[in-house]
């Protein structure tokens, strides 16, 4: 076929030849993608997951996976060539010989030739694919200006016409058809590429696809991957082939701009939300593609910045708006990095040009970035953001200076980030005036000069010389830090902190102050930076250990072979715990030591080494490298410390009786504090709460996972403080066993779910809260987290109480961590919520609201929330928590928050409303106006309606109305127009809620209404979305309210309707807001608004003009105008259904003035979603428009495009007999139920040949015709039940398909259109759906299988699939037998020719008879009247009958006589003369094919019964002497049947050898010098060993001499090499055999038992089936030695002497049994196996150096 192209293509001279040359390509092409389609089922989808998101196709889809799974599997094994593929080659067996798997004639397959053999197959179709895009882009050129030089080179762009146009005679492109015929070589043949493994050859097959894509025309290229990108992209996500692809088609100069422009559009429109998930395999492919799009880009950037510059500042915005809203925005900032890459390494002025107002936004967020909450993943690739803005150096001056910071930090960071810093900084020095750069590195030129000498550094250190080189080029300057003070290292206290007291004789003891090591400890510990190995960390972590242990003051319980983590763990508890403290002994008193006195300086050395050991403790066990899963040290530490504050409570507590209130044991807890100074006052032992100290220090670090190793032990603490006091208030520890008994019990299932009982009071929870709230105002980010996280795990574990009291100022600390919170941080701003919400959720309930100290509580938060309600200053973020928090208050108390606030808010909201709005700044304004909104939308609203706040409503409407189109034209800053933007919202906000109070709706504040409602009208066509969305809620609620006037509606949409007059004043906002107009208030607009639209639609046929005209858009933009307008026609009145045949023809002519060269085309249409929603909303009128038209492609296609939604499908399906009417006008019953005559023609069946001279005409069907065809099968796949409620459908189908007309152009299917092509197909996919549904229907099994007589370019496996898997293996039993009578009767009324009824029996018949039987279910599917038809009318009828059969169907006969003759030989018994005659009738055919399956059919029923021995001899020497290759397969099935039952049957009677071994014997002798013949019996003894292991002797010696003979030749094929090796060892076994019976059985009774055994196994096997030779004719078993076809021998009684006793050389005297190979054999068994091993170690060396 690929010969053909370049004769086609050149045949074109002419434009009837070129129209001709175009058609028999387009048919190539088709059959082409077809074969794609093939391949895309059979080669492994291992790795490629297909998402049908078709509706309604379960149970197909089901049947289809299961098969396609399936046949993977086969083709995952054939790729590794293992012996397990043999086992899941069956399916593919029943597709391709279903009854030959069956009955195990499977051939032999080599499965990596087969594999090569597809890889080679689909590398021609891939070559050859590209000839035909080629030709069919070039088939109406002139062939003299196209040479094989300039094969797609040229770069015209030409819009696709559409089919029905006669194409120019200088049309270089793609008919639309072809398009969409040619998305299959991407949508099925990139699966085909899974099949290449290899790497070279991978690179190979891509290099070839990507040259099919690279050789079409541009406008064709975007045309397909405009059609396929989403199909693809899910494709990709597991299929990583594709991205070498698309690599590929970035790097081909032809392609480069209209795949980057299909692509970029692709990625914009639809994937960039994926990146709010960046660790999904979509979110990475995302990435992927932007990163090879922008390489490419920088590769090219003349050809891509045009394509380029619509698309990065959306971008951009995109990511702005992201990083600041999604919880983990790493993808919008590796997207920035590629497009901030790109920018910078290629010239793109005009694009750098564009984005230079976003860089001030840009740097804002990236510095609130660094500074707020950020993971460490994150903060490398902001500091490379910041230091590759995309923009000149001279755009970047104002910015220098907010530079420097991450400048200091890059050169502080990672090895990149520091190269990236000092390239950066030398571009400064080299590029900047001193004079500006000296200003601008004021504030951190200490930082920066020290970050460069901290990399002074010799080789091989590679950034050293640079450093030095940027160090002189700042001259003097890197000496100026000087002046100012250095941070140098110093000792605050000259103290000690922990000190070794070492005593050597005569005792003399001197001090070894341990600070300085424990500090180089602690460092070795908290930093790790890889500059030290583990090991001698973990030696410091137990140095630190020890020096804590010391400074704990333990009671002599330290042995003196040091402390392990389990006794240091047990020390810490007895220390405090007295049950735990074992009784000191004589020897333990020497280890009591006199702390002695210490000086205050000393105390607070040691208070800072003992908070520094705690710290680094807790900070130690965030560390997975020191971590040791068995070791709790961490958490002995903190029990130590809870049960040592829990004593000291209980010790100072003792006189608070159980009922006293809480609210005293103040004092006490004052007590506690008081003792311990005096403790302490003595200087002579630590502060307990120094641990404490030390938690908060470390839950405040910048290390978050150090503040969560803090938040674990603070856990751990609490729980066990809980754990004691909860125990000591039920009594348990007053009852405790003894010091046995396990106290220390902590884990999450503990944490408790509600606080605890108001008694239980843990006074250290008082010490503790203090701390967190002094964390929550910290100066860093990191401390307020830390706090929030803290208060956050000791909410449910502190009593109600004691959060009462700290109730206001936990939602003090709270609120004011939510200001200085960024706006990025929302993960972290939402926990703050959460702990708030928590707090007051717990404290305040109706039911205890009476306490005193509740009520003050209460009392205080509310007058606080209150506060920071009407606090203008307050962020948005605070406000909206204030006002939950409100809410949930009132929740609690059963009452409403207007309740709440109304003794409050008279001082708050006075200062508010009395100041005028201009004199505040922009984010009071915002924060003052959502305030008044909130009070007015409570119900009952809080306000009153005065004077001040009529006028605040004035002013906040002038706000609302302001002109944004002078804030554009203004160079304003963006964070300034985002900030308006959120005012204008806040106001138009607060004029929503104030139009829906009662008190404005009286008569006095009319105007002011009328005011509102035309701001609204008017803020509908802003380009702010907030604002729109807004604006038309509020519409929205003033529409369903009340009925507005005439007049004020009239006014209110004329500055509107006055802009939509001029085609100059059309703007995409414009649009828009009409749009929205729309929805609310359809029912004013005028009809005539349709046809200003369509005036205006008219003027976008002449694009050129219109490009002249003066416009509002921008160009480029003008589909997008247009397809706004088509956008308005769904929303117009309901008359507007009379544009409909006016707009489906001015958008038909609109897609074909689009402008060549841009993203959207005819195919790729902007206009068609549009006119989707007119179709949906006008269904009615619709689908009547459109089947009327149905003939005409263009107005089809617009209906097949419109994706058929919902009410236009359930339209179209109510109508099946209008669909018919016009589809199908010639089939259709009449109205008085008779059909018509052209119908009646029809029914018969003789028309189903495949003979095409019977058909020289073809009958002409308009298009309607495939159409409507077209359309049913749409509807069918998307509605699987609609068939099957339609009767009349399906009845009309079947008799389209029984139609001489379908069967004759299936006859000539060479002249057929891609439309027409497929007819077939769709008509069976829809029987197939009704069969599904209605699978009585048996009929139409059988006429669907005539599309198997013709020759097709249609792939139909689908339909085999469907035969051999739903019917034969998925129908009950009875649906089966309906089946197999039906075919009775047809067979036998001969209805359908015989090549129709093989068929049938071939995919249908037998493959569901076999199931059947293999199942079990005979008896259900067949029974006697069913066997006796098939043997009498089938298989013996009359001669006359019989002689007309063909050969095709005698040997379907033949094989299901075969299959009955296998599966029930039992109930076939009084058949047996029948089938007997059958099958010897057909062994003496002269036809070869018949013969071998008679052979078979003959061996399964002397297998089955008796039969004379002349008659068994006569097929099994006819069988020896058949070795043919073409009959090999079937002859060795038919000996592999007949042996087994030669023992039985031919028993040895006299003789000491049977004579079916005399004649294998004569047979090899006779025959043995051709090779064949001697393979064919060599393999059959080597098959079955065990039948010729007796008589062995008759066949070793021959067997030995033939294996050089059959092995050694150097052109001996692998075949013979195998038997041979094969026949060796054969040898040897039975010689191991002989041995092995020999030990057994010593003596002569191994003979007797042997030589007996033929007799015993057949007088078993005859008792089990009496021979009956009356079963055969006179004439078979009297002319035996003469039938024609069976060669002539002599063959006489086993006891007679005619065959000669053939004796074997060497074994005189020495029966078969005791026969034993002699030395000389052995030895040359030996010899040709070292030989032959030889051979094959040459072989694969010689292969191994190639």
């Amino acid at each position: 076929m690929l010969n053909l192209v370049e004769p086609i293509y050149d045949k074109g001279v002419d434009l009837q030849s070129m129209d001709e040359a175009r058609a028999l390509l387009g048919r190539i092409l088709d059959t082409f993608v077809g074969k794609f389609v093939t391949f895309k089922r059979i080669v492994p989808q291992s790795v490629v997951e297909v998402t049908i998101s078709e509706e309604g196709q379960t149970y197909e889809i089901a049947i289809l996976r299961r098969v396609s799974l399936a046949i993977s599997a086969v083709f995952i094994v054939l790729l590794e060539d293992g012996e397990e593929g043999r086992e899941y080659s069956s399916l593919r067996s029943k597709l391709e010989v279903p009854i030959q798997a069956v009955l195990n004639f499977q051939t032999p397959l080599e499965y990596a030739k087969e594999v090569s053999d597809y890889k080679n197959l689909i590398k021609t179709l891939v070559m050859g694919m590209k000839t035909i895009i080629w030709s069919i882009t070039n088939a109406h050129m002139p062939r003299s200006q196209v040479s094989s030089s300039s094969h797609g080179v040229q770069q015209q762009m030409q819009a696709s016409p559409s089919t029905n146009v006669s194409l120019p005679q200088t049309f270089k492109g793609m008919r639309e058809d072809e398009v969409r015929k040619a998305t299959g070589v991407l949508k099925s043949g990139v699966h085909c590429l899974a099949l290449y493994k290899e790497k070279d050859e991978e690179r190979e097959m891509l290099q070839h696809f990507s040259q099919i894509l690279a050789i079409m025309e541009p406008r064709d290229l975007m045309d397909i991957f405009s059609l396929c990108m989403p199909e693809l992209f899910e494709c990709m996500i597991t299929n990583t082939q594709l991205l070498h692809i698309f690599s590929t088609l970035l790097q081909t100069p032809k392609v480069l701009r209209p795949f980057m422009d299909v692509l970029i559009h692709f990625l914009v429109d639809s994937k960039l939300d994926a990146l709010k998930q960046p660790d999904t395999p979509a979110a990475k492919l995302v990435l992927q593609l932007f990163r090879f799009l922008f390489m490419a880009a920088a590769k090219a950037p003349a050809d891509s910045e045009g394509i380029l510059q619509p698309h990065i500042p959306p971008i951009m915005e995109v990511c702005m708006k992201n990083a600041t809203e999604v919880d983990k925005p790493l993808g919008y900032m590796h997207l920035l990095r590629y497009i901030f890459r790109s920018m910078n390494g290629a010239k793109f002025d005009t694009l750098l040009r564009d984005l230079i107002p976003s860089l001030q936004p840009c740097l804002n967020i990236f510095l609130l970035i660094l500074e707020g909450p950020t993971g460490e993943d994150m903060r490398d690739l902001i500091l490379e953001l910041c230091l590759t803005l995309p923009a000149r150096l001279s755009s970047l001056l104002p910015h220098i200076p907010r530079l420097m910071k991450p400048l200091v930090l890059a050169l502080k960071g990672s090895d990149d980030l520091v190269c990236l810093g000092l390239r950066t900084l030398e571009f400064w020095i080299d590029s900047l005036n001193p004079d500006f750069l000296e200003p601008s590195m004021a504030n951190v030129l200490s930082e920066v000069i020290l970050a460069l000498w901290s990399h002074l550094r010799p080789l091989p250190y590679p950034r050293g010389p640079k450093a030095l080189q940027l160090l002189g080029k700042l001259g003097g300057r890197n000496r100026r830090f000087l002046r100012e003070p250095l941070a140098l290292e110093c000792k605050e206290n000259p103290e000690h902190g922990l000190r070794l007291i070492l005593t050597f004789e005569p005792s003399t003891p001197f001090l070894v102050p341990l600070d300085r090591c424990i500090y180089l400890a602690m460092a070795a510990v908290t930093q790790n930076n890889g500059g030290m190995e583990a090991f001698y960390r973990k030696q410091a972590l137990k140095f630190v250990r020890a020096c804590l242990a010391s400074l704990l003051n333990f009671r002599g319980n330290v042995p003196g072979e040091g402390v392990s983590a389990g006794l240091l763990g047990t020390q810490m508890l007895s220390s405090v715990d007295p049950c735990r403290r074992r009784p000191e002994t004589s020897e333990m008193k020497y280890l009591k030591v006199d702390l002695g006195v210490k000086t205050k300086t000393q105390l607070m050395a040691e208070k800072s080494i003992f908070k520094m050991l705690l710290m680094t403790i807790v900070a130690a066990s965030a560390d997975p490298e020191l971590q040791d899963e068995k070791n709790e040290f961490l958490s002995n530490i903190c029990r130590h410390f809870a049960l040592l504050f829990h004593v000291e409570s209980s010790s100072s507590n003792l006189f608070v009786m159980p009922g006293q209130h809480v609210g005293s044991m103040i004092s006490s807890s004052n007590n506690m504090n008081s003792r311990s100074r005096v403790n302490n006052s003595n200087l002579k032992e630590l502060d307990p709460l120094i641990f404490l100290d030390a938690l908060v220090e470390v839950l405040a670090s910048e290390n978050r996972l150090h503040a969560k190793a803090a938040l674990n032990a603070l856990t751990v603490f609490a729980e066990t403080l809980l754990f004691l006091a909860c125990a000591k208030h039920n009594g348990i520890l007053n009852s405790r066993g003894g010091p046995g008994t396990p106290m220390m019990v902590s884990s999450p299932s503990l944490n408790p779910v509600y606080s605890p009982p108001p008694s239980v009071r843990i006074p250290v929870f008082e010490q503790l809260l203090p701390r967190l709230l002094h964390c929550c105002y910290g100066s860093t980010w990191q401390a307020q987290v830390g706090g929030v996280m803290g208060l956050g795990s000791l909410v449910g574990k502190v009593s109600v109480e004691t959060l009462c009291i700290f109730q206001v100022k936990i939602v003090r600390g709270l609120i004011y961590v939510l200001k200085r919170l960024p706006v990025h941080a929302n993960k972290e701003q939402e926990e703050t919520s959460q702990v708030l919400t928590q707090v007051l959720r717990a404290v305040n309930n109706v039911d205890e609201a009476n306490n005193d100290n509740r009520r003050q509580s209460f009392q205080g938060v509310v007058e606080f929330l209150a506060l920071e309600l009407f606090n203008p200053n307050a962020p948005i973020v605070v406000r909206k928590t204030v006002q939950s928090c409100l809410a949930l208050l009132a929740s609690r108390t059963g009452s409403e928050v207007s309740e709440l606030l109304e003794p409050l808010y008279p001082p708050l909201l006075q200062p508010l409303i009395m100041r005028p709005l201009r004199t505040k700044n922009v984010e009071q304004q915002v924060g003052t106006v959502s305030a008044l909104n909130f009070c007015l939308a409570l119900r009952p609203p809080l306000l009153k309606l005065t004077p001040e706040l009529v006028n605040f409503l004035q002013e906040a409407l002038q706000i609302a109305e302001a002109d944004e189109t002078v804030w554009v034209a203004k160079p304003l800053n963006p964070k300034v127009v985002t900030t308006l933007n959120k005012l204008r919202t806040a106001c138009i906000e607060l004029l929503c809620t104030a139009m829906a109070w009662a008190d404005l709706k009286t008569p006095n504040h009319t105007e002011l209404r009328a005011k509102i409602i035309t701001m609204f009208f008017k803020s509908l066509t802003c380009r702010t979305p907030e604002i729109v969305s807004v604006a038309k809620e509020g519409l929205r609620q003033v529409v369903q309210q009340q009925r507005l006037p005439k007049e004020l509606l009239q006014g209110s949409l004329r500055p509107i309707l006055v802009n939509l007059a001029h085609t100059k004043s059309l703007t995409m906002p414009l649009l828009q807001g009409l749009a929205r107009l729309l929805e609310l208030l359809s029912n004013w607009f005028n009809i005539q608004l349709g046809v200003k639209l369509l005036d205006h639609l008219r003027k976008w046929l002449e694009p050129e003009k219109l490009a002249q005209t003066q416009k509002s858009w921008k160009a480029g933009d003008e589909p997008k105008v247009a397809a706004a307008m088509i956008e308005l026609f769904h929303l117009l009145p309901q008359a507007a259904v009379k544009f409909l045949d006016e707009l489906v023809t001015i958008i038909v002519d609109l897609e074909g003035a689009l402008p060549p060269g841009q993203f959207y085309s005819e195919i790729n249409s902007p206009y068609r979603l549009p006119l989707a929603k007119y179709l949906n909303r006008y269904a009615t009128d619709a689908v009547d428009y459109f089947l009327d038209k149905l003939s005409n492609p263009k107005y089809f296609r617009r209906l097949a495009d419109a994706d058929i939604g919902q009410p236009l499908r359930e339209e179209l399906a109510k109508l099946p007999h209008k669909i018919l009417g016009n589809a199908f006008p010639q089939f259709i019953q009449q109205s008085d139920g008779t059909i018509t005559q052209s119908s009646a023609s029809l029914i018969t069946n003789e028309g189903l040949t495949p003979d095409s001279s019977s058909n020289p005409t073809l009958p002409v069907y308009s298009d309607g015709y495939f159409h409507g065809l077209e359309l049913i099968s749409t509807l069918v796949k998307l509605m699987p039940d609609w068939l099957h409620e339609n009767r009349i459908v399906f009845d009309t189908l079947l008799l389209v398909w029984k139609s001489p007309a379908r069967i004759a152009r299936l006859q000539n299917e060479q002249v057929l259109s891609l439309l027409q092509v497929k007819e077939s197909k769709q008509l069976v996919k829809c029987f197939l759906n009704y069969l599904r549904h209605d699978k009585s229907e048996v009929g139409v099994l059988f006429d669907m299988l005539s599309i198997f007589l013709f020759r097709t370019r249609i792939d139909f496996t689908f339909l085999k699939e469907f035969y051999i898997i739903e019917v034969a293996e998925g129908y009950a039993p009875n649906l089966k037998k309906a089946i197999l009578l039906h075919f009775l009767n047809v067979f036998q009324s001969k209805q359908f020719g015989q090549d129709h009824l093989v068929i049938a029996m071939q995919i249908l018949i037998l493959p569901m008879l076999a199931h059947s039987f293999q199942n079990g279910h005979s008896w259900e599917v067949v029974d006697q009247s069913i066997i006796k038809t098939i043997v009498d009318k089938l298989l013996d009828p009359p001669e006359e009958i019989s002689a007309e059969y063909d050969e095709p169907l005698r040997i379907e006969l033949l094989q299901l006589a075969t299959l009955l003759l296998k599966y029930l030989q039992n109930d076939l018994v009084q058949h047996r003369k029948e089938l007997i005659k059958f099958g010897w009738n057909h062994l003496k055919r002269e036809d070869n094919s018949s013969k071998q399956w008679a052979f078979v059919n003959v061996c399964h029923f002397l297998e089955a019964y008796q039969a004379p021995e002349k008659i068994i001899l006569q097929v099994f020497i006819a069988l020896l002497r058949t070795c043919q290759p073409e009959n090999k397969l079937l002859v060795k099935q038919a000996l592999d049947i007949l042996m087994p039952a030669l023992p039985r049957r031919l028993p040895p009677g006299e003789s000491r050898v049977p004579i079916w071994i005399r004649y294998t014997k004569k047979i090899l002798v006779e025959e043995g010098h051709s090779i064949p013949n001697m393979i064919h019996i060599f393999q059959l003894i080597v098959r079955h060993a065990d039948l010729f292991y007796s008589c062995r002797a008759q066949f070793v010696p021959q067997m030995v001499n033939s294996l050089s003979r059959l092995g050694l030749p150097f052109n001996s094929p692998p075949e013979n090499r195998r038997l041979a090796i094969e026949l060796a060892g054969l040898v040897v076994a039975w010689e191991r055999q002989r041995q092995n019976e020999m030990k057994v059985a010593p003596g002569s009774e191994g003979y007797n038992q042997t030589g007996d055994s033929l007799h015993a196994v057949a007088i078993v096997a005859d008792s089990k089936c009496p021979s009956d030779t009356s079963v055969f004719p006179d004439d078979i078993s009297k002319r035996v030695k003469v039938e024609p076809g069976l060669q002539s021998l002599y063959v006489v009684s086993p006891g007679g002497a005619s065959i000669p006793s053939i004796e074997t050389p060497g074994t005189a005297g020495q029966s078969d049994e005791e026969y034993k190979p002699n030395a000389a054999m052995e030895e040359m068994i030996i010899t040709f196996l070292i030989r032959d091993s030889s051979a094959h170690v040459t072989s694969f060396a010689k292969r191994a150096d190639y």
